[in-house]
């Protein structure tokens, strides 16, 4: 199953995704993913990323000049602050385009 992972801050930022081997998830899993680290000398680190419901409110205007509300919403993984860089060691991760 291919997840989100979104920023924790602005959950409205995609980060990227990954895929999971289960076939449905829900608040409050955590999963945990060993990083691939290229150094000469291996290391193991194990980052885990909870799943949370996120929300995201957009406002704008049509061409009426009335207000129009677009609500996006979902599940994903949570990055809890974790550096892009050390996302991109998650084996099979796939940055969104900036």
């Amino acid at each position: 199953m291919r997840v989100e992972v979104r920023c924790c801050c602005n959950p409205a930022q995609l980060l990227g995704w990954v895929e999971l081997p289960v076939t449905q998830i829900q608040e409050g899993d955590v999963h945990a993913f060993a990083l691939f680290d290229r150094s000469a000398v291996p290391k193991h680190e194990i980052l885990r990323l909870p799943v949370a419901y996120w929300w995201h409110h957009m406002r704008g205007f049509d061409g009426a000049d009335e207000v129009k509300i677009n609500r996006e919403s979902g599940l994903a993984l949570k990055s809890n602050d974790t550096p892009i860089e050390k996302l991109r060691r998650i084996p099979g991760f796939e940055e969104a385009p900036k």
